[in-house]
């Protein structure tokens, strides 16, 4: 674990100083994921993120449980995803209801779930109870991408790579660092997963990124999906024009 982190941390500090190649900005694009979980999310929320995602070949649109079955009837057709978020932002619920959760989403239309981790036993460092849950989500959800999401700004070094492990050996497609709600993933906690994770996991990133300025080293990291608000306004993009339904 020390020679990982300090593989880490040398990545990082090559990406700060510009010594790692970025992607352009076109790149970016299609790694972006629209979050939209709000508490006060209408309709044509949904359906302006969804052609939004469509018109700018985003990768997914994010929405909570209630809005997941309009989100895939927006996005039917499209080479653009619908992702339910489980257990956001806390990953605190009972087992049985987020293992049921994630049933539900993926009968329901979901193509891909982001599971807000219990940290509770990453912190105590059980890694059975970690891996149970893991594999239930996975044999929940058997056919469809699993992020298994991760607060990297609360947990150490020997934590997060503890966690990717135990991610790994259930079979889990994507790591993320962070629902985004308790600040952004930085450039080191990228490093970290992506030092930690096997070729075969994806990473991805979640925060208040306000420009692309901000991301592009974290691209660099290996990162292959962003989780934002406002990915049209990340990349200075025109917003759609109001067309949505009443």
């Amino acid at each position: 674990m020390e020679l990982l982190a300090k593989k880490a941390h040398r990545q990082a500090a090559m990406a700060e100083a510009g010594l790692i190649p970025v992607p352009s900005a076109s790149e970016i694009q299609p790694m972006l994921e629209t979050m939209l979980l709000s508490p006060t999310v209408q309709r044509s929320d949904v359906e302006k993120c969804c052609k939004e995602a469509i018109r700018y070949g985003f990768a997914a649109v994010c929405v909570s449980l209630s809005w997941v079955e309009t989100a895939a009837a927006f996005l039917k057709g499209a080479d653009v995803l619908t992702v339910a978020a489980i257990d956001f932002p806390f990953g605190a619920d009972p087992f049985p209801f987020k293992v049921s959760a994630a049933s539900w989403a993926a009968e329901h239309g979901a193509q891909e779930l982001n599971v807000a981790v219990s940290h509770t036993a990453i912190l105590s460092g059980d890694k059975a109870a970690i891996r149970e849950e893991f594999q239930a989500i996975r044999r929940a959800a058997s056919d469809i991408s699993v992020k298994a999401v991760l607060e990297t700004s609360r947990l150490s070094d020997a934590q997060v790579i503890m966690a990717v492990r135990c991610a790994e050996i259930s079979r889990i497609e994507f790591v993320a660092g962070g629902t985004g709600f308790f600040g952004s993933t930085s450039l080191l906690s990228a490093s970290m997963l992506y030092s930690a994770a096997p070729s075969s996991m994806k990473i991805a990133a979640a925060g208040e990124y306000k420009s692309l300025k901000q991301i592009l080293p974290i691209a660099a990291m290996g990162v292959k999906r962003f989780f934002s608000a406002n990915p049209v306004a990340l990349l200075g993009l025109p917003p759609l024009a109001d067309e949505t339904e009443s």
